[in-house]
């Protein structure tokens, strides 16, 4: 899908739609991914393809077959990514109160005819799943059915951690993760930390590059990335804080862990983020610069700022 112009009203009143292409080009950069800070987007249309079913589906591995679930996400990154039509989203969750730890896996095949070899990493003879759903079908349907790997009205909170696509990377984040939760989340009843490591390929980014630029200053000779994103879920409010805490440190000891490998990378993505992260910093200063500028252009008053609540304000960064 493709965004078209935006319908936008300012903080003046007025409605305009911005495009790439119009006096309102420099907003229509800004909020491709400068958050609420401009204006309210009242409409966006977009350009649709046509594709009524996909493959897709939900794979479960055992624990014992840890090492070849990263195998393959890393090999799947690295190469596997380069069909445009298939994607993956590896989660790895632990619940330590009930020993539970689970290495589940989206696939997404956007064809009528499926490529066995794009996952011959996560199939017989290199992996058995125990329970996988993957099938040619609407992909509403999947979603529809699909209530995330911990369902239920629970208490959650969230951060992200970028890096680029190493093997050595996906150790760090999985044995962190084993280690903090077991150490940490034992005592906490219905404490589930998991993370979900989205491959990005360096097509995907330049895409955005080709549609009217991105704010984000990702670095694409550095690509592929991992944006991984830490999920953690509990059900009493008297965890709050000690939960907070554990996101702090699982974070701040992968971040710590990849830089002293260089395998860390700056740009954090918005919609993963967690409160405290400084996300329009990691765009770079010439991008946090210019995004400032086109906030004054188009709100002196700070309307978007001070009086819409939430988000990240580009004004504080």
């Amino acid at each position: 899908m493709t965004c078209l112009p935006p319908q936008c009203v300012l903080a003046d009143g007025s409605i305009i739609e911005a495009t790439a292409n119009n006096s309102f080009s420099d907003l229509f950069w800004a909020l491709k991914a400068g958050g609420n800070s401009f204006c309210i987007v009242t409409r966006f249309d977009l350009a649709t393809f046509r594709s009524p079913r996909v493959w897709v589906g939900l794979a479960q591995y055992s624990g014992n077959q840890s090492s070849q679930y990263l195998d393959g996400v890393y090999n799947f990154a690295k190469y596997g990514a380069l069909d445009a039509k298939a994607a993956i989203t590896p989660i790895v969750s632990v619940t330590p109160s009930e020993g539970i730890t689970r290495y589940l896996l989206t696939r997404f095949y956007d064809s009528e005819v499926d490529d066995p070899v794009v996952w011959q990493n996560f199939s017989t003879p290199n992996m058995t799943p125990s329970a996988d759903s993957y099938k040619f079908q609407p992909l509403s349907t999947y979603i529809n059915a699909y209530n995330g790997p911990v369902a239920g009205s629970l208490r959650r909170e969230c951060s992200v951690i970028s890096s680029i696509v190493d093997r050595e990377a996906l150790s760090i984040i999985h044995a962190t993760l084993l280690d903090l939760a077991v150490k940490r989340l034992a005592s906490c009843k219905n404490a589930t930390a998991g993370v979900a490591i989205q491959p990005i390929s360096g097509e995907f980014i330049h895409q955005g590059y080709l549609k009217g630029g991105n704010p984000q200053g990702i670095d694409m000779s550095r690509a592929p990335y991992f944006w991984t994103q830490l999920n953690l879920a509990w059900s009493s409010k008297a965890d709050d804080d000690y939960m907070h805490q554990f996101l702090v440190e699982y974070t701040s000891r992968v971040n710590d862990l990849l830089a002293r490998a260089g395998l860390g990378a700056e740009y954090l993505y918005l919609n993963d983020a967690g409160e405290g992260q400084r996300v329009f910093e990691s765009y770079g200063a010439k991008n946090l610069e210019k995004l400032k500028k086109v906030r004054e252009k188009y709100d002196p008053l700070k309307v978007y700022t001070e009086l819409m609540p939430g988000g990240w304000k580009v004004l504080h960064a």
